[in-house]
């Protein structure tokens, strides 16, 4: 189980996980908040590429297990990302009176 290296989002991009299992079971995949703890799991995802983007700014850990049954042991990578605050401007229409 390897997870391929992450990139850094902002706020409201997709968070991309690659991965590679070899001899696949049953994959788990399992996002936690590290300032919050609150976790969000999937079972039996069955793709080599995750996508999430509806996580809020922190910092996450991305652990992702590839499960043991009768003819192969368990195995798992983690991974951090963070999802920072997106930028924001203003613009300011100038207004002539007559």
């Amino acid at each position: 189980m390897i997870i391929n290296p992450i990139t850094n989002v902002t706020y409201n991009s997709d968070v991309v996980v690659d991965f590679n299992v070899e001899n696949r079971t049953n994959v788990t995949i399992v996002i936690t908040n590290v300032q919050t703890g609150e976790k969000r799991t999937y079972y039996n995802y069955t793709g080599c590429e995750f996508r999430i983007n509806d996580l809020i700014v922190g910092e996450y850990n991305i652990t992702i297990s590839n499960n043991e049954n009768e003819t192969h042991f368990s195995s798992n990578d983690s991974a951090l990302i963070s999802v920072m605050k997106a930028s924001s401007s203003v613009d300011v229409i100038g207004v002539v009176n007559g």
